[in-house]
């Protein structure tokens, strides 16, 4: 078994390094291995992987939407900040890249220009020529920048044409609610929503780990009310 293993490993590595494109090859290689680790709980780890992908391709947009996750989920938004910026440079049709940084700048007190900044995003926005549809992903940032009301947004998750797709959107959905909600000072109501995007199960979401990671920083600040 070793033997087949230590064999599908080297023509896996030869594949990888006459392809065309070893830089962005080797960059994805290092952000999913970066990802891997963040999964396992091992920041640092993941944060060296992301660089090192960033260093071997720096026009790679995705590990900078990874970094700037994880830096979002340890409340460090400064960080997390400059990363979004950057990876909407790379990518500037990133919806996600766009909204994640609207979050994260609102975080910072931001929130009347980032809605300003969003809004101009949606309205030169161009619709994706290939994969689902998204009118999903407009809604978003409908709902971020206060054209669309949360009842109507929650119900707009339900609209799907696959389970699996409610589900994701399901995710997003109490995500992002719960991080207006936040923003609003309302901590129960984002608490309830942010479990709820847990309750999906969409573990593979983004929007999952940050949910996690604000109810972990909304535990952690009601211990410390507690004891003062």
């Amino acid at each position: 078994m070793r033997q087949k293993i230590n064999t599908l490993l080297l023509l896996t590595l030869l594949a990888v390094l006459t392809a065309p494109a070893f830089g962005e090859a080797t960059a994805n290689y290092y952000n999913n291995r970066g990802i891997a680790k963040e999964g396992k709980a091992d920041s640092d780890g993941a944060i060296a992987d992301y660089t090192r992908a960033m260093a071997i391709n720096p026009k790679a947009a995705e590990p900078y939407d990874s970094l700037g996750c994880l830096y979002y989920d340890r409340q460090e938004f400064t960080n997390a900040l400059a990363d979004y910026q950057q990876e909407c440079t790379l990518d500037s049709t990133s919806d996600y890249g766009h909204y994640r940084l609207w979050l994260v700048r609102a975080r910072l007190g931001e929130a009347t220009a980032a809605t300003e900044a969003l809004k101009a995003f949606l309205k030169h926005r161009q619709p994706r020529q290939s994969g689902p549809p998204d009118d999903w992903r407009v809604q978003i940032g409908w709902f971020l920048t206060g054209q669309l009301a949360e009842t109507e947004f929650l119900k707009a998750a339900g609209n799907a044409d696959t389970p699996q797709t409610e589900k994701g959107q399901r995710c997003e959905a109490c995500f992002y609610a719960g991080s207006k909600r936040l923003l609003a000072g309302d901590k129960t109501t984002a608490a309830d929503y942010f479990n709820q995007c847990l309750a999906t199960g969409a573990r593979n979401f983004e929007e999952y780990n940050s949910a996690a990671a604000e109810l972990k920083a909304l535990a952690e600040d009601a211990h410390s009310q507690a004891g003062q």
